[in-house]
């Protein structure tokens, strides 16, 4: 006779738990994955925008350059 006869279903109960953790765990990780992802959107729309501002100042720096050498 089996050993399982006499657990009850607390066996059927266990596998519940396990995937109840296995459940929180994916939902945890997917959260973490948006996370990044949404972190990365910013930080490359950041990163665009910096270098179409350091263009503009390239272009003032050398404006500036011009106008002091014709006041010397």
């Amino acid at each position: 006779m089996s050993s399982k006869l006499f657990l009850g279903g607390s066996d059927r109960t266990g596998m519940k738990e396990v995937e109840a953790r296995e459940f929180v765990t994916l939902k945890a990780l997917r959260s973490v994955g948006r996370t990044v992802e949404q972190d990365m959107t910013l930080i490359w729309n950041e990163l665009e925008d910096i270098l179409i501002r350091l263009k503009y100042l390239d272009a003032h720096v050398d404006l500036i350059a011009e106008v002091l050498k014709v006041y010397k």
